[in-house]
């Protein structure tokens, strides 16, 4: 019985362990001089936190921020879901009262906290790599010292970035486990598209993460079908995962500034595209064993299909050409 408990009693511990080591250390800085001091762009974060709880906007997240730029404002590129989710727990700790008083003794935690499950999120994607307790253990300590993700998730460090890793590990580890599973394959595959949702929603920028995905999704489908296996079940496994985060995105179209890199035409496009490109691989696939030709026959077929779509793209929808040739070049230049 012990034996089996002792992998999640180290796990726990290693939890404990970063939680402690991110709160500890920098706690009599962080709280000092009457007054909170917050690390570099999470005094921003926080202006958005505080704006919604306690000038009665929540659970609208607003853009716009008088106060930069000051008397004029600007509108911020901040993706919602990060100061979103902290919001809603204090709203709900505090029976829908928040007050500055109760924002200070919970926000400063939350960034330790989510660097504190990272370790979980590792350790599971480790032991579906590897099939080794004790190498996915020490794969979770090690990321709970990291320092790059350990400076991010300090006490009061309330910016985005530890949330990225967080999601994104979630969804490399659910990824993992739609490959490796059978019984419970579909409910992974939603679970990264879910995770992936998240990533999307803390960070615009996820976008270039799926363009990763996309293109391993893409050989994967391409070495199974040429070796003659199932695959098609891969095209529709990508289809949801791009799915549920495209519809998680929607409600937050629309901003009011759309030359800023937020949910916009770029990423609706983008989307569509991957939407697009799984099905001209199915189409190219449904081809070849239609008209029964060698399998690597695909390889082929692809650019040739590719190119065709451009052509149609730029002589019938100009604009939205125009539109995916500056975000390639953005992508190559300056990322996202």
């Amino acid at each position: 019985m012990f034996k089996k408990l002792t992998t999640p009693i180290l796990l726990l511990l290693i939890v404990i362990f970063a939680f402690f080591i991110r709160v500890y250390f920098p706690y009599n800085i962080v709280f000092s001089d009457g007054f909170i001091k917050y690390g570099d762009d999470a005094i921003y974060h926080m202006r958005f936190l505080e704006n919604m709880l306690l000038g009665g906007h929540f659970p609208s997240f607003f853009y716009f921020d008088p106060f930069v730029n000051f008397p004029h404002g600007i509108y911020a590129s901040l993706a919602p879901f990060y100061d979103l989710f902290l919001a809603s727990v204090i709203w709900l700790i505090s029976f829908g009262k928040p007050t500055q008083e109760i924002i200070n003794k919970i926000a400063p935690f939350y960034p330790a906290v989510l660097g504190s499950i990272i370790p979980i999120a590792i350790y599971f994607l480790s032991k579906i790599i590897w099939r080794d307790k004790k190498i996915s253990l020490l794969a979770a300590f090690l990321v709970s010292i990291f320092p790059p993700i350990l400076f991010k998730s300090l006490l009061a460090m309330n910016d985005h970035h530890v949330a990225e890793v967080l999601f994104s590990s979630l969804a490399m580890m659910f990824l993992f486990y739609v490959l490796k599973s059978v019984d419970k394959k579909w409910l992974f595959v939603f679970l990264c598209g879910f995770s992936m949702g998240l990533y999307l929603l803390t960070w615009t920028g996820a976008i270039l993460f799926f363009f990763i995905i996309f293109v391993f999704l893409t050989i994967y489908y391409l070495i199974e079908f040429i070796s003659k296996r199932p695959c098609n079940w891969i095209l529709i496994a990508g289809a949801i995962i791009f799915l549920v985060p495209f519809l998680m995105m929607t409600p937050f179209l629309g901003h009011p500034n759309l030359n800023l890199g937020i949910y916009n035409i770029y990423h609706v496009i983008t989307f569509l595209l991957a939407f697009l490109g799984f099905f001209i691989l199915w189409l190219a696939g449904f081809i070849i064993e239609k008209k029964s030709l060698k399998r690597w026959m695909i390889i082929v077929f692809l650019p040739i299909f590719s190119l065709f779509f451009l052509l149609i793209l730029k002589n019938i929808f100009p604009y939205i050409f125009e539109r995916l040739a500056i975000l390639l070049n953005g992508i190559n230049t300056n990322g996202l």
